[in-house]
């Protein structure tokens, strides 16, 4: 169990148990949160250790390993033993509902790694499709419930940091096509105008505007956004870090330097002036709180979407932020793909050139560029 000690400085340790000797003793990895970490921040991270630790005992207790790589440990018994308890815990009414959707999901993924690429889910989904409508009949809108619940076991392992990515985040189900008993696809990016962009800026007022345009400039990830240290945003760069063992981790583990633009090095300056007495935490959801918003990552993700929609923008979440500074990159500003790569922090450049839409006009401005 994870022991949690606040210290005299006003900081907070807390160790993590990381598995066990030949003896059958536990071995621990301390965390040192920096100060200024609020009691919040500091039991939030407290949650995600223990989540951790509770992948890392239902490991041992199956005979699997005494220490684990995470995402290696299989769907059906951590959907099972620690999604389910924590979703009933949260929505007591649907318990019966999740509980049947996972009983089916485990016939076809049971054994497989929740850290398992996209294709190999595929696959995998693509029997269960078949199972369930062939053999047991089910109805299209059965089977697209049955999908979100599938989905919603992988965001909380990423939330949990048992993974680090979900391959069906991107990924939705169309029930309408029965003659193949559905369809999955892959749902559109969305990527704001400039208009847009300057009405959501407006919306959120002049901090939480500040905000929105520090990451529609720079292309930061949601859990990027939530760790940013004050100190690793200059006048003219931000740095994003990873190094796990001072609280900053990157999903693909590769840092980089990305410029701020004139209009991002006075929004940085309007966050330093209202954040001055917060802590170390440059991003902040509390300084201007948002009526309905809860506190931590989703006040965020509410925050933007009120803004959103206090600008006439129906459509559209905070990550769109980070689509539209990558895709800006790469179509409107023609930047090198491998310099995108670089500054969205993607490991592959197969995973960048997602975001490049070639039109006819670039395709003839590209000819037309050629007269040897």
């Amino acid at each position: 169990m994870a022991q949690f000690k606040p210290q005299k400085s006003g900081s907070y340790l807390i160790r993590e148990v990381i598995g066990w000797d030949a003896s059958g003793k536990p071995e621990y990895r301390s965390h040192y949160l920096r100060l200024g970490t609020s009691p919040e921040e500091a039991k939030a991270e407290l949650r995600r250790v223990e989540a951790r630790e509770a992948e890392l005992r239902l490991l041992r207790s199956q005979g699997k390993a005494t220490n684990t790589k995470s995402g290696q440990i299989p769907f059906g018994p951590w959907a099972v033993d620690v999604y389910l308890p924590k979703f009933i815990a949260a929505y007591p009414r649907s318990a019966v509902k999740k509980r049947k959707h996972l009983e089916h999901l485990n016939r076809i993924f049971h054994d497989c790694p929740l850290g398992a690429e996209r294709g190999q889910l595929l696959a995998l989904w693509n029997d269960y499709r078949k199972m369930r409508t062939v053999d047991d009949k089910v109805t299209m809108s059965t089977l697209e419930a049955e999908f979100a619940s599938f989905k919603r076991v992988l965001n909380q392992a990423v939330k949990l940091e048992v993974i680090q990515h979900n391959p069906f985040s991107e990924l939705s189900f169309r029930a309408d096509v029965e003659d193949i008993g559905g369809e999955v696809y892959e749902v559109e990016r969305r990527i704001f105008t400039h208009d847009e962009l300057e009405a959501i800026y407006e919306a959120g007022g002049e901090f939480w505007g500040a905000q929105w345009r520090i990451i529609s400039n720079t292309g930061l990830r949601r859990g990027e956004v939530f760790q940013m240290p004050k100190r690793n945003v200059t006048k003219e760069h931000v740095f994003v870090e990873h190094a796990p063992k001072r609280g900053l981790s990157v999903k693909s583990k590769v840092g980089r330097k990305v410029k701020l633009s004139e209009g991002a090095q006075e929004a940085r300056e309007i966050i330093l002036f209202h954040t001055r007495k917060s802590g170390d935490q440059f991003f902040s959801s509390r300084v201007e709180p948002v009526v309905r918003d809860t506190s931590g990552a989703s006040a965020f993700s509410k925050a933007f979407r009120a803004h959103a929609d206090d600008a006439g923008i129906p459509d559209g979440t905070m990550h769109g932020l980070r689509h539209t500074f990558i895709s800006m990159l790469a179509n409107e500003k023609g930047v090198p793909l491998p310099l995108v790569q670089k500054l969205a922090g993607h490991a592959q450049i197969s995973t960048t050139m997602r975001y490049v839409h070639e039109t006819d006009e670039q395709l003839d401005k590209a000819i037309g560029q050629i007269d040897w």
